[in-house]
């Protein structure tokens, strides 16, 4: 039987979001020969990434986020109502014109601003069979205000309504979501924890980044902001502490700025790295290779970032976002705790404080961290994915799938 997967991700800061979605999708239509995925999201940078075979995307109007729960228009000269109301429209003709059967809704229950009550609305009123799923990375934000916002807005009650599924991209033993935010029996009772999602498919030898970055032996520290929208002073610190330290022609620096920074920024920086112990760029479509290649990774918290690096086992210093949420801190918190990263705090970010860290870290030594975390989150949600596809079969014809592990529900 062929399956449709529609998978919305709204996008709005760096590419955490769009990353994760697609490490799904692609994992999913591998498994899944019949299986094909469209995406529906609003990174202004969908082009740039490459589509596994029979996955595709429908771009929405970009956002801006200015702010905690505050948008604007990224590109057009359109108010921010008006732009919601037509992602809306969008992504409910999408969901109609596809007919999925998974939906697969990543982070906000509701969509941007509430653009995906009109789709769950409409696909309860027309009594489909569509699968609704919400996946939520293991940390969202401080849990006070988290569970305020969901209280405000009606999101508990709303997940209650329109989802058939709750799916955690984490372990509870790291960070016990429902406990966390409280969520409500009605709530917990349709969530599973499945795993830490990792992204290391198709991994380039190491030869072949050696090969690009003219690394010649040297040893490699990988510097990342994810899309770079917030992450100049990352950067800036970075060649202030690389500028005023002694030379070292046995480490190269690869910068990756990303493709959300500021051109100004952007030029400024590049101008500064104009050295040859200094790789430059903007973006790379196979950031895992660089990470797998690194001998150290210096970064912001982001769950897409963290969980690679870890799961291909490099050492890191990790710097985390504090505004508008919370959620990078607490996350770098709590690894710090367990030894598998080293955190400074953006209150505490000196040139001369992060580069002496990062000499700290290539001094420790080439052996790669040691670490409890089991990456099986593509395989637990194929495992979840495969149960439900199961129950909601009423004479059980599409059990062609072997759940093989499991279920950490809560």
């Amino acid at each position: 039987m062929a399956l449709r997967l529609l998978a919305y991700s709204h996008d709005t800061v760096g590419l955490g979001h769009l990353r994760r979605t697609l490490g799904i999708c692609g994992d999913l239509v591998g498994w899944d020969p019949a299986l094909s995925a469209l995406i529906v999201t609003g990174s202004p940078v969908a082009e740039g990434f490459h589509l596994p075979d029979r996955v595709d995307y429908v771009k929405l109007p970009s956002v801006r986020k200015c702010g905690n729960s505050t948008y604007e228009s990224r590109s057009l000269n359109l108010g921010f109502d008006e732009l919601r109301r037509m992602r809306s429209s969008v992504i409910r003709d999408t969901t109609r014109g596809f007919a999925p059967d998974v939906l697969l809704v990543d982070k906000t229950p509701a969509g941007l601003k509430g653009e995906l009550r009109a789709t769950l609305e409409d696909l309860r009123e027309r009594g489909s069979r569509t699968l609704r799923i919400l996946g939520l990375r293991e940390i969202l934000d401080n849990p006070a205000e988290m569970r305020a916002e969901y209280e405000r807005e009606g999101l508990w009650d709303f997940i209650a309504e329109h989802y058939d599924a709750v799916w955690v991209y984490g372990e509870r033993g790291i960070y016990d979501t429902v406990r966390e935010y409280e969520f409500p029996e009605a709530v917990a009772a349709k969530t599973a924890f499945v795993g830490y999602l990792p992204k290391y498919n198709g991994l380039l030898p190491r030869e072949a980044v050696a090969s690009e970055l003219a690394l010649e032996g040297r040893r490699l520290v990988v510097v990342t902001a994810g899309g770079g929208e917030d992450g100049y002073p990352l950067f800036d610190h970075y060649l202030a502490g690389l500028e005023g330290a002694p030379a070292d022609a046995g480490v190269l620096h690869c910068l990756v700025t990303g493709p959300a920074m500021p051109a100004a920024q952007q030029a400024a920086l590049r101008e500064r790295a104009a050295r040859p112990d200094v790789y430059f760029t903007n973006f790379s479509d196979h950031m895992t290779s660089l990470f797998a290649a690194a001998d150290l990774v210096v970064t912001m918290g982001g769950y897409n970032t963290v969980t690679e690096i870890l799961s291909l086992r490099r050492r890191a210093v990790v710097v985390p976002r504090v505004v508008p949420r919370m959620e990078q801190l607490i996350r770098a918190q709590r690894l710090a705790s367990r030894g598998l990263v080293r955190m400074i705090h953006p209150a505490e970010l000196t040139p001369g404080h992060l580069f002496g860290v990062v000499s700290e870290e290539l001094s420790g030594g080439d052996s790669p961290i040691t670490s409890t975390l089991e990456f099986r989150g593509h395989q637990g949600v194929r495992q979840e994915l495969a149960r439900l596809l199961k129950l909601r079969e009423p004479d059980g014809v599409r059990d062609t799938h072997t759940v093989d592990g499991a279920r950490a529900s809560a």
